[in-house]
């Protein structure tokens, strides 16, 4: 969805993103995402999960970290050949947003993205939906982003 150099510049040190988590409709939690070092070839990732009431979750509640390479991150926006596009408008807790929204039918689920053009990132809402009746699964949808 986004190039390598629009990641870049959009997800500077200290970019926090915080997502809310359903699963089968009910809150489970929250995830969150933290750019904490940033170069011209990638990026520091912390993600960790913490609970409906904002306690960390998790053993210890210790965030993992990981680096990825621009271009690495770039790739995850590919999607599948025979994928559905199109443009949307919708309203987050996080705001509005333009997006483009991608879904990708499998035999037994079916995933929708909507990646924000003005939040270069990971998408601003996910949904995944059994297939058989669009029973939803899991959701995950953007309450903030700050640069911290």
């Amino acid at each position: 969805m986004f190039t390598a150099e629009e990641l870049r510049a959009g997800n500077p040190a200290g970019r926090l993103y915080r997502y809310r988590v359903e699963e089968g409709g009910a809150h489970v939690g929250f995830e969150l995402l933290r750019f904490v070092e940033v170069d011209d070839e990638g990026a520091v990732i912390e993600s960790w999960r913490e609970r409906p009431d904002g306690r960390a979750a998790g053993p210890r509640g210790e965030a993992a970290r990981a680096r990825a390479s621009w271009e690495e991150l770039a790739s995850h926006g590919v999607t599948p050949v025979g994928s559905e596009r199109t443009r949307e408008v919708i309203t987050t807790p996080a705001g509005r947003f333009r997006c483009r929204r991608v879904t990708i039918r499998g035999e037994h689920e079916t995933t929708r993205l909507w990646f924000a053009d003005e939040l270069p990132g990971p998408p601003v809402r996910h949904e995944t939906r059994r297939a058989e009746d669009e029973q939803a699964l899991r959701r995950s949808e953007l309450v903030s982003t700050a640069i911290e």
